[in-house]
């Protein structure tokens, strides 16, 4: 039915590291003082979106 192959799951791999590394550095920030805390999780959602939205615009199968 879904042919996925390498290909797409090397590309999954490497967007899905990005987006997590993004995610951790913003947060990890957040560490330093309370007060960043509320800002860091809105801030770390928008910026952790554009790999994602990138990787939606390469990836046109469902279930990746």
């Amino acid at each position: 039915m879904f042919k996925i192959d390498s290909k797409q799951l090397i590309q999954l791999g490497i967007y899905t590291v990005i987006y997590f590394f993004i995610y951790v550095l913003i947060n990890s920030i957040a560490i330093l003082t309370p007060i960043l805390t509320p800002v860091a999780a809105y801030l770390s959602v928008i910026i952790a979106a554009i790999p994602f939205m990138l990787f939606l615009q390469r990836v046109k199968q469902f279930g990746l």
